[in-house]
Order: C-alpha cells, then sequence, then structure tokens
C-alpha cells in the first residue's frame, strides 16, 4: 500500500471505532427503560388506497371509439389483389338477333387500336386505346365502347349507324 492509502484506511476504522462513541456523548446517554419522545406528531396510515378518477374522454376519442366500433361491425372489403383465373370466368351466353342484319351499308372500320385491357376486381374494366385509358360509355370518333372482356382482351364498340365490332388487343395471347 502506498503511504496515502494506509493513512486513509487507518482514519476510517479510528472514524468507525470512535463514531458511535462520540455521538452519545454529544446527545447524551439513553437510560435503560427511558421513554423517547420525537417532536414529530405520528400520523395513521390509510387503510384504503386512494380512489381513482375517472378518465375525461375527449370528443375527438369518443368519434374515434365509434368509429372503431361501426368498422369492427362491417364485413371486410373484397381483397383488391383477389384474381379469378379465367378458365374459371363462365362464358358470355350469346344470343341471335331476332332482326336479319341490315342491308345498309356498314360504316368504315375505326382507325384505332387496343394497347391493353384492364381487369378491375369491381367490374369496371378499362382499356388503352390509341395512347388513352377508356372505360364503358366512353365514345371514340363516333364508336362507342359498349363492353371490355378482360378474359379474351376483347372491347366491343357500337359504331355511328349501329353495327358492333370487336377488337381485340394487338399482342394478346390466350390464357
Amino acid at each position: 500500500m502506498s503511504g496515502r492509502a494506509s493513512v486513509r484506511a487507518r482514519l476510517m476504522v479510528l472514524g468507525a471505532l470512535l463514531g458511535p462513541v462520540v455521538l452519545m456523548e454529544a446527545g447524551g446517554t439513553i437510560k435503560p427503560g427511558a421513554v423517547v419522545r420525537t417532536t414529530l406528531a405520528a400520523q395513521p396510515m390509510p387503510m384504503q388506497p386512494p380512489a381513482f378518477k375517472a378518465a375525461v374522454i375527449s370528443p375527438a376519442q369518443q368519434s374515434a371509439m365509434q368509429r372503431a366500433e361501426l368498422l369492427a361491425a362491417q364485413e371486410a372489403p373484397p381483397n383488391p389483389f383477389y384474381y379469378v383465373r379465367p378458365d374459371a370466368v363462365e362464358e358470355p351466353v350469346i344470343v341471335d338477333d331476332p332482326e336479319p342484319p341490315s342491308e345498309a351499308q356498314p360504316a368504315a372500320m375505326p382507325k384505332f387500336s387496343v394497347a391493353s385491357v384492364i381487369a378491375a376486381p369491381n367490374g369496371h374494366h378499362a382499356a388503352l386505346i390509341s395512347g388513352k385509358i377508356r372505360r364503358v360509355g366512353d365514345t371514340i370518333d363516333g364508336w362507342k365502347i359498349i363492353h371490355i372482356d378482360p378474359a379474351s382482351r376483347t372491347v366491343r364498340f357500337s359504331g355511328p349507324d349501329g353495327n358492333e365490332v370487336d377488337l381485340t388487343q394487338a399482342n394478346a395471347r390466350p390464357r
């Protein structure tokens, strides 16, 4: 041990031995059986835990709780990633038109092409025609889109004279 460490250790031992003696001399002695009085009054401890206050719920929290309850009661929406295989789709029934086709001169064929057919789970299919996305009901140069079939990748048009024409996607591959 170094000189300082040994001096410090000796002082600590001396303080531990003489400390109680010094304290008793300063405060006096306590005789056996004597009653010690304190200046602080003892207070009884409560026997029950304190009651908790009810939580205050803000209007925004109430609205959120009501919305969560409504959502929990509803059915889950359909999965947007659900895909129906084309071979599982029923083929549409084609009904022969009772009227014979008119002898009128057919309108010229449309001058646009179907680049892509886009299937949608909600049935609102779309097609990319001449660089623009079109849906059923849109009209292009007098030709109205009346049906989009994603399974066969075809778009049915109704011409200005009422004739119907089916156009197939340019690079369509059978599925």
